[in-house]
């Protein structure tokens, strides 16, 4: 099986170990990764089967038909393709496609990550209610001349790179300034490049993620997320900590929120893949943000798992990958089916994701509680320095299970004491 790796990372040593459930060999193509290159090669060499790395920081169509001659003349027939980076979902399709694998075609691909073409469909479909337009000085005065509650977002892009609230001062040089920034950026310059900004109705309502599972057109619903907290920085937005299931999730609820997951994805040709939709429940009802045509980021995948016996997106996603017929695809369909069927489920996750301010890290602090983490990973180090950015920056992030039952006392003890399980002591 095939991974794409962004750099060097993208959730590699993960996507291994499931490719390997399957009984997969895995064959990893990498762009360059930054830094030490060698060392992070070196790590990715001990992972995988088969090894090759692109001579830039962002894989192109080349590099992967290049990938897939040389492994193929070395008697390797890959089975399929797979990766979570949002910028190489485009190479996936082609490559699934070239591989004869069931999976979205490039151009919705393409459409599904265009968030003005998105919210337009969805608006003809009669699924959103929401204002959109391409963001020029003059839509911007006009929607602020007007009073109207605006959102301001690259109309693509990954998390949450250059979106704000439309605030006074904010103008066309200001965002021209976030898209140079994202395009010295080496990590996410190949996926943001020089980005067109989008101005759309500000969401009221609470936010929410749906974890999906689309098959031969349907939706299988595996995962909702409730984010609990989320704070709005001046050119990012900061989603701190989410509960699967959500703490009241009614019936009727599940079965409003499946019907309209089948319509947004079919009525925007969804019809294979793992997505990880964004959406808040506002007065008129669902509204989407974005759809992801991939797991979702942080902690997503193994809140999951918490859910499903442990078995995370990443399982089910590869396993759909790789049914190779009928009869394989429909034993997935009928897996899914019953994961959808009985949602919510007896266990349920909570997980915070921790931040970092501009700075210099003096040192970090891990604090314990009664309640310990099932997973704690910290993401950086004692003197990294931070620099101001349009986006977030991770400290780490904590995933914590427990008994479905008990959310209401669980989750307003782990809402208090998890905000101090990791901290960053800054020199400055």
């Amino acid at each position: 099986m095939i991974l794409l790796s962004h750099c060097g990372y993208s959730f590699m040593e993960d996507l291994t170990a499931a490719a390997r459930r399957q009984g997969q060999a895995v064959l990893i193509l990498s762009s360059a990764p930054l830094g030490a290159a060698s060392e992070r090669l070196d790590a990715l060499t001990g992972l995988a089967d088969g090894v090759r790395a692109a001579a830039g920081h962002q894989l192109e169509e080349a590099d992967l038909l290049q990938a897939i001659d040389a492994w193929r003349g070395q008697g390797w027939e890959p089975a399929a393709c797979v990766s979570v980076w949002e910028g190489y979902r485009r190479l996936m399709a082609q490559a699934n496609a070239l591989l004869g694998v069931p999976d979205l075609a490039p151009d919705t691909v393409d459409n599904l990550t265009d968030k003005h073409w998105l919210r337009q469909r969805l608006q003809a479909l009669g699924l959103s209610q929401t204002r959109t337009e391409l963001a020029s000085d003059a839509s911007l005065e006009t929607w602020l001349s007007a009073g109207r509650p605006g959102f301001v977002k690259p109309r693509r892009g990954l998390a949450s790179f250059g979106a704000s609230k439309l605030r006074p001062g904010l103008n066309m040089a200001r965002l021209s300034e976030i898209g140079e920034e994202a395009s010295r950026d080496p990590l996410y310059a190949g996926l943001i490049g020089n980005p067109q900004f989008i101005i759309e109705d500000y969401l009221d309502g609470p936010e929410f993620s749906f974890e999906v599972m689309m098959q031969a057109g349907r939706a299988y619903l595996l995962g909702v997320h409730h984010k609990l907290q989320v704070t709005e920085q001046e050119h990012t937005v900061l989603e701190e900590c989410c509960v699967s299931p959500p703490l009241d999730w009614e019936p009727s609820q599940a079965d409003g929120a499946r019907q309209w997951l089948q319509a947004v994805l079919h009525g925007c040709g969804a019809d294979w893949g793992c997505f990880h939709l964004e959406a808040r429940l506002c007065a008129s009802g669902w509204e989407l943000i974005e759809i992801n045509p991939r797991v979702g980021g942080s902690l997503i995948s193994p809140s999951v798992a918490v859910q499903c016996d442990g078995r995370n997106l990443l399982d089910f996603w590869l396993k759909q990958l790789l049914a190779a017929d009928s009869g394989q695809q429909l034993q997935a369909g009928s897996e899914l089916a019953a994961l959808d069927s009985e949602y919510p489920r007896r266990r349920a996750s909570f997980f915070r994701a921790y931040f970092c301010r501009p700075g210099t890290i003096d040192s970090i602090e891990r604090n314990e509680h009664p309640h310990a983490p099932d997973q704690l990973q910290c993401f950086l180090q004692s003197g990294q320095t931070i620099t101001e950015g349009a986006r977030e920056v991770f400290l780490g992030q904590a995933l914590w299970s427990f008994d479905y039952q008990s959310r209401h006392e669980v989750i307003p003890e782990l809402l208090r004491a998890s905000s101090r399980t990791l901290v960053a002591h800054y020199a400055d």
